[in-house]
């Protein structure tokens, strides 16, 4: 499992912008599957162990982080 810190960290140093509002799989710094629903991205990686992959969904434009 990866830490917080960690997946914060390689969420920083990556572009997403492409992908905003959907989830994403990362392997590593890798884009390993994405789509609006998390459910349809597990579903692209059957077959594939999980237990080092980051789900997340990459926030949409209307998002505001402070």
């Amino acid at each position: 499992m990866i830490s917080a810190s960690k997946a914060s960290n390689l969420m920083m140093s990556i572009d997403l912008s492409s992908f905003s509002g959907e989830w994403v799989a990362l392997e590593g710094a890798k884009i390993i599957a994405h789509g609006k629903d998390l459910k349809g991205v597990h579903a692209q990686l059957k077959g594939i162990s999980l237990s080092k992959i980051l789900f997340t969904k990459v926030p949409g434009s209307e998002t505001m982080i402070l």
